[in-house]
């Protein structure tokens, strides 16, 4: 598909992890500057029970024109609450800011461009044993989660993204998980944890409705405008953070 002039248009970030508690209100901008109309935020961003995220919230909602936020695998660690009840406590949180919007398997339109946010939980391989298993936070951490579970999500998520490609023209898609093995660092090539970061999609890419992916989640940011659609990781605890707009 041809490609749309969306330069200052996006701004990106992900993966800036309030819950470490190393970060306070008075550094937001050294987080996100607005320097775009849409904030996309890509996921880990914090706990949504906490005041801090409530309040990053507010500071990007008075910023940007619109902001579009999938959730990442650490807004459900580390309290007793279910995946479910998250959700619902983020759309609480996020209902205060009638310009932010929780995109979990949902769609937002502007100017000619469908924004297809979900969080796309990991694809978890049969090669992932016991051990292996045991080195992944997220079945330790996540009030009810567990392989089987995080498999039914991503089916879930991807048959939303496949069927939500052919209805619309122009389409970038959110996700937090990222899409493609090109977005794991060198370093962990051959890593069999790899599937619980990335799952191959590529072949989305071929779509003729689709105009980019946006992610999250890896820590590495990975960069290809592509000649058919554009491949974009921006996450803020990776060294190479790009602390503006996209394109």
């Amino acid at each position: 598909m041809s490609k749309l002039p969306i330069g200052s248009l996006l701004q990106v970030c992900s993966d800036i992890h309030l819950d470490y508690g190393d970060i306070s209100p008075s550094e937001f901008s050294k987080i996100v500057e607005p320097r775009a109309q849409i904030l996309v935020l890509a996921g880990d961003i914090g706990n949504p029970f906490t005041e801090i995220y409530e309040q990053f919230m507010q500071y990007c909602s008075e910023r940007f024109e619109c902001v579009l936020y999938v959730a990442g695998n650490h807004e459900y660690y580390k309290h007793k609450h279910s995946i479910s009840q998250t959700n619902h406590q983020i759309y609480e949180v996020l209902h205060k800011f009638s310009n932010v919007h929780f995109l979990n398997n949902n769609v937002f339109e502007y100017e000619g461009i469908a924004f297809i946010g979900t969080t796309l939980w990991s694809q978890i391989g049969d090669e992932m044993g016991p051990a292996q298993l045991y080195y992944m936070n997220d079945f330790r951490t996540i009030n009810g989660f567990s392989p089987l579970v995080s498999n039914y999500l991503f089916k879930n998520n991807l048959s939303f993204i496949t069927t939500t490609l052919d209805k619309y023209e122009v389409c970038i898609i959110i996700t937090h998980h990222a899409p493609s093995m090109k977005c794991i660092s060198d370093d962990y090539l051959g890593d069999k944890l790899n599937c619980c970061f990335a799952t191959d999609l590529e072949y989305l890419f071929e779509h003729p409705h689709m105009m980019g992916w946006i992610y999250g989640h890896t820590h590495h940011n990975y960069k290809d405008m592509g000649e058919r659609a554009f491949l974009y990781g921006n996450c803020y605890r990776a060294p190479n953070y790009v602390n503006g707009a996209f394109l």
